[in-house]
């Protein structure tokens, strides 16, 4: 769901860092950092790893700031930077996707009135989806983890990975199918 409200507020943010405001950066860093590392720990072997990448991706942003455009979605751009960045990484270390997901689909549990057994039960099925999710090719792992969980349209989603609209409906559509498969079937 685009919230509008924090668009309009990454926006000015971006235009005081523009005018020479560095603390406004910090906070638009504060902002997308836990987005942008769990996109990076989806996609890399070990936390340190992903904390790099993410501090990476920001230093990045931050030296081509100047190329983004204030009609965008600042979050749009973002995590261009981060697929590209992460593409860059691939392609020098000739590893590929390191097929390691970690908390990213976790999603912060309310302690509330829950039992341990039901808790327990969450954190089992919680285990079977991040599972099922390590297995998707990384063309599909990547398009879920945009659309899913950092909650981008297909239409930024496209933008995000330079592909067309149809690509990422069709991308998405093969990995509800494999995800499906690998549910129904484990």
């Amino acid at each position: 769901m685009i919230d509008q409200k924090e668009d309009e507020e990454d926006v000015r943010l971006v235009h005081r860092v523009l005018t020479g405001d560095l603390t406004a950066f910090e906070t638009l860093v504060k902002r997308h950092q836990k987005g942008v590392y769990y996109f990076c720990l989806a996609h890399l072997k070990h936390p340190e790893e992903a904390e790099d990448a993410a501090q990476e991706v920001f230093l990045r942003a931050y030296r081509s700031l100047k190329t983004f455009s204030l009609d965008k979605r600042f979050k749009t751009w973002l995590y261009a930077i981060a697929v590209n960045h992460l593409k860059t990484r691939w392609k020098k270390q000739k590893k590929g996707l390191l097929d390691r997901i970690k908390e990213v689909f976790q999603a912060e549990t309310e302690p509330e009135e829950k039992n341990p057994e039901t808790l327990a039960m969450e954190d089992l099925e919680g285990e079977r989806i991040r599972e099922a999710v390590r297995g998707l090719p990384e063309s599909l792992r990547t398009v879920v983890v945009l659309y899913y969980f950092e909650e981008l349209s297909v239409s930024e989603v496209a933008t995000t990975l330079g592909i067309g609209e149809e690509g990422v409906k069709s991308r998405l559509f093969r990995a509800r199918k494999l995800l499906r498969q690998a549910l129904e079937g484990g």
